[in-house]
């Protein structure tokens, strides 16, 4: 039982923290996803989307 409270706890907290996560829609691939805030999103000239941490 005391497992299962601490996996709930955990669970909500990243619940939480990714409540301001920032989304990204592929329709034609039928990708969601979610970011950080702190992140960006750049394109390269090949379209290929990455991400990385602006701290």
């Amino acid at each position: 039982m005391k497992n299962l409270l601490i996996w709930v706890f955990l669970l909500q907290c990243a619940n939480l923290q990714a409540q301001n996560w920032q989304p990204f829609v592929d329709t034609t691939a039928g990708l969601t996803l979610k970011f950080p805030p702190d992140w960006e999103q750049k394109t390269d000239a090949n379209g290929r989307i990455f991400y990385f941490s602006t701290r």
